[in-house]
């Protein structure tokens, strides 16, 4: 039968502890836990079958899980139960208001018993406890110790350095923070720029506001506002921001997105106060549980009056789901220019790349790492010269958890992959990261 534990201020460092075990038919295929491709904050197995799960939680402390109620009468509902956890952690109604609306349509689900928890319901609940004795008084301040710790901000703070077969370098310092206004994530973002090349030494600094809700349960969007201001022996201060609507699409997700933004990647591209304008499509879909598939197109406007189509499609199949997890896959990247401007940007005509890629992903209690490389071959023209090349590089990243509230990470990438910078030549990018919640 299906079981379900939960265990309160039970074991340390964990003070929700739900454990479920979905007793189920061996013929019905069904998928491991992992990220989901809907959302990446959701983690949770998968009923390969009608697309539910029954144990389900997602990184701001929103969770599911169901059990079958066993009647002895065979389930014919039209509903698979295992949606009601996918619908919830997916969404952003609170448990209330769920589970109201559930009773009007609980018809269309067989038996079943459902457990469902969010951080505004959590801080509600919390609000309406009355002790009655000494050992619940002590009960509920563990309990708001412990979603108070949830519901913190976090500082997430980068730096970077980076530098290519060009000569062009650039130190890049950043400082975000975000936190939760009910089931709602708010974020103040900064960038400051130092960037220089044999001629030139600019700076930039980029100031952004945002905020990211689920509307509805298939719909999602958000947006934020912002400035940039260039200084380059004078000052320029541009107006910058983003939008974006996703949406639960099949069993993955589409959706699309504008941004406009000012290119700070080199010197060059800083003095010529190149800005951009971005519009973007893309679809994501789970083949299976181990095989995916991502597409997506943009169309690019920039400020000196050139303009690019870009397609991108990418195909990943995890070899091991267990840890390590360990994929490989495939990318492929079609890019072209109107001109080329000499502005400071990579700007090709009929740029074409194939490449080969293979990760590996682990983490337990106190390290986690990624590692990727990759190999394949770009061909393109530019200033019409023709240019065909072997191309490789890889990225990574390795971390450690000191605490549970601290995370300290190394992240280093670079290649002769001409699209992976701003300016198309062989590069390098290595930094340090913090992020702590208070």
């Amino acid at each position: 039968m299906c079981l379900l534990l939960i265990a309160v201020d039970v074991v340390p460092d964990a003070p929700l502890l739900l454990l479920g075990n979905r007793d189920e038919f061996h013929e019905r295929p069904s998928a491991a836990a992992r990220p989901w491709s809907e959302d990446e904050r959701i983690v949770g197995g998968r009923d390969l079958v009608a697309g539910g799960s029954w144990l389900a939680v997602r990184s701001d402390g929103r969770f599911a899980a169901v059990t079958n109620l066993r009647t002895g009468v065979p389930a014919t509902a039209p509903r698979s139960r295992g949606w009601l956890v996918r619908d919830f952690v997916l969404g952003d109604m609170s448990a209330a208001d769920f589970l109201e609306g559930l009773h009007a349509d609980i018809e269309s689900y067989g038996p079943f018993n459902l457990v469902l928890g969010d951080r505004t319901g959590a801080i509600e609940g919390l609000r309406s406890l009355e002790p009655a004795n000494a050992r619940q008084k002590r009960e509920i301040a563990r309990l708001s110790e412990a979603i108070e710790r949830e519901t913190r901000p976090a500082l997430d703070a980068r730096y970077n350095y980076y530098t290519d077969s060009d000569r062009n370098r650039l130190d890049r310092y950043s400082l975000a923070g975000s936190g939760w206004l009910g089931n709602q994530r708010y974020s103040l973002d900064y960038r400051h720029t130092d960037a220089r090349d044999r001629t030139r030494d600019n700076r930039g600094d980029d100031f952004l506001v945002s905020l990211y809700s689920r509307l509805t349960d298939r719909f999602s969007a958000g947006g934020g506002l912002g400035f940039t201001q260039l200084g380059d022996g004078g000052t320029s201060t541009f107006p910058t921001g983003n939008f974006r609507l996703d949406a639960k699409l099949f069993a993955g997700s589409g959706g699309a997105n504008v941004t406009r933004e000012v290119l700070t990647d080199t010197a060059e591209l800083i003095e010529n106060r190149i800005r951009m304008t971005n519009v973007g499509l893309y679809i994501t879909q789970p083949l299976t549980d181990r095989l995916s598939t991502y597409a997506g197109y943009r169309y690019r406007s920039f400020s000196d009056g050139n303009h690019a189509n870009e397609l991108q499609l990418t195909t990943q199949y995890a070899i091991v789901l267990a840890a390590p997890r360990i994929s490989i896959g495939y990318r492929f990247r079609f890019l072209d220019f109107q001109k080329q401007s000499g502005s400071g940007y990579f700007d090709p005509n009929n740029y074409i790349a194939n490449r080969a890629f293979s990760s590996l992903y682990y983490e337990n209690r106190y390290f986690y790492t990624y590692l990727e490389g990759y190999i394949g071959f770009e061909t393109f023209r530019r200033n019409g010269f023709a240019s065909d090349n072997i191309i490789h590089g890889g990225s990574g990243s390795i971390g450690v958890t000191p605490i549970r509230n601290l995370a300290i990470e190394v992240n280093a990438e670079g290649g002769n992959f001409a699209a992976g910078s701003a300016s198309g030549f062989t590069y390098f990018i290595i930094g340090p990261r913090v992020l702590f919640k208070f």
